[in-house]
């Protein structure tokens, strides 16, 4: 489980390196700013594109992190439960606090 969330981060991480790159190359086409310009923005502007892509690949991994939380509690409901347990409510409770 833990091995496919770091091929899922990993995958989402190349993916998004390689849709900058093809719109850094597209980008003359439909803008006049040539593709150096990008490449060299990206050179004297380190410290901010190292800070977008952490931002990037963090908000990537909680995501992931949260998607396997989830799987995880579904996982344990569904093995936990059983057919022979029952919840009894008295007549017009909504929950079983209120019953």
């Amino acid at each position: 489980m833990f091995v496919a969330a770091i091929g899922l981060f990993l995958f989402g991480v190349a993916s998004l390196l390689a849709l900058a790159i093809v719109v850094g190359l597209l980008s003359p086409l439909f803008i006049s700013v040539p593709v150096a310009y990008n490449f060299r923005s990206i050179r004297v502007r380190w410290a901010s594109a190292v800070v977008a892509v952490l931002g990037i690949a963090g908000t990537v991994g909680v995501f992931i992190a949260m998607l396997s939380l989830a799987r995880g509690f579904q996982a344990t409901l569904v093995s936990s439960g059983s057919a022979d347990n029952a919840l009894i409510t008295r007549a017009g409770a909504t929950s079983e606090m209120t019953s």
